[in-house]
């Protein structure tokens, strides 16, 4: 069930996510797993229990699938870079930051909860600072 993927809109992609970045928001910044070019997606990192989380709420996303293969990325608020290595939740472990996440944004991702409600659909990434 974790490999299902509600793909963007030409909206989302092109507009929406651009815009967020461009207004200063926390923006992901990983590198393709085939062509090395960084990918940006806008995101909210929850804190909870003394770490910092990101949930894909798109389900096995692109992005998603380059923190796998690369093992870390940069997260961009304003003018600051924090490097992260990450780490994916097992399933059991990734329920209660999902239940979190939508417990501080459930107005915000309320849609995507509804379309894929399964806890197992969003994946789970720790971030842990580089220093």
């Amino acid at each position: 069930m974790a490999d299902r993927y509600w793909r963007p809109s030409w909206f989302a992609i092109r507009v929406f996510n651009p815009a967020m970045t461009a207004l200063g928001g926390a923006t992901l910044e990983v590198a393709g797993r085939r062509t090395g070019k960084v990918q940006r997606v806008p995101l909210n990192i929850l804190e909870h229990g003394g770490e910092r989380y990101i949930v894909a709420l798109r389900g096995n996303t692109e992005w998603a699938r380059n923190l796998r293969a690369a093992g870390r990325c940069t997260v961009r608020k304003g003018w600051g870079r924090t490097e992260y290595r990450v780490t994916e939740l097992p399933l059991q472990e990734g329920a209660p930051i999902v239940d979190a996440y939508r417990a501080k944004w459930g107005k915000q991702s309320a849609r995507f909860f509804e379309r894929m409600p399964d806890h197992a659909q969003h994946p789970v990434f720790r971030l842990d600072r580089v220093n």
